[in-house]
């Protein structure tokens, strides 16, 4: 089993929209024998992002609201294959790919400022940021591929650190759009 987090850079276009952000996640690897290198990896994992000004501007004008925070999730999960390559005793560098499912969830939310009271000995007149969830959409499962290497070093028995970064790309519904973003992850295998 092990367990990860991280930062997750967007690319290409995606950086438009949004900044980059963070990532957790969980996951299993099934090596069938000890003395071949190759096996299946099970992960899921979380992403969320902030969206950039300019999307807010743009998502602004859409919904007719004035939008002071907008949010983006990203979660589902991935089947890898996985190909270790020992560098030692106590290292090893491991090359994965495979397929996987994600789903995306949209937040965007509005602050307006109302009047209001403070009281205590005498009253004193203030306004008060109210902040509320304009919209959120989920959208449908889509599919997606990756591939990453990493580095793992064995600790105390039987636990591992490992670092890694894999290249994502989530084909979107709608024509040839694509999310391309990179994780990047630090972790504890056990």
């Amino acid at each position: 089993m092990e367990i990860a987090g991280g930062y997750t850079l967007t690319e290409g276009d995606l950086k438009n929209t949004l900044h980059d952000g963070g990532n957790v996640g969980v996951g299993f690897i099934f090596m069938p024998s000890p003395y071949f290198p190759l096996g299946l990896r099970l992960e899921g994992s979380y992403s969320d992002f902030s969206h950039t000004r300019s999307a807010l501007d743009e998502e602004s004008a859409a919904t007719g609201y004035s939008l002071h925070r907008g949010y983006t999730a990203l979660y589902g999960g991935n089947v890898d294959a996985e190909l270790d390559l020992p560098m030692g005793s106590r290292v090893r560098e491991y090359v994965f790919g495979g397929v996987g499912w994600y789903r995306q969830q949209v937040n965007l939310r509005s602050v307006t400022n109302e009047q209001g009271l403070i009281c205590s000995f005498y009253c004193v007149p203030v306004t008060f940021p109210v902040y509320s969830t304009v919209s959120r959409t989920t959208g449908p499962w889509l599919k997606s591929w990756n591939a990453g290497i990493g580095f793992e070093f064995a600790m105390a028995n039987p636990a591992s650190f490992f670092i890694e970064a894999r290249y994502m790309r989530i084909t979107q519904n709608q024509g040839n759009a694509q999310t391309v973003f990179v994780p990047l992850r630090v972790g504890i295998r056990f």
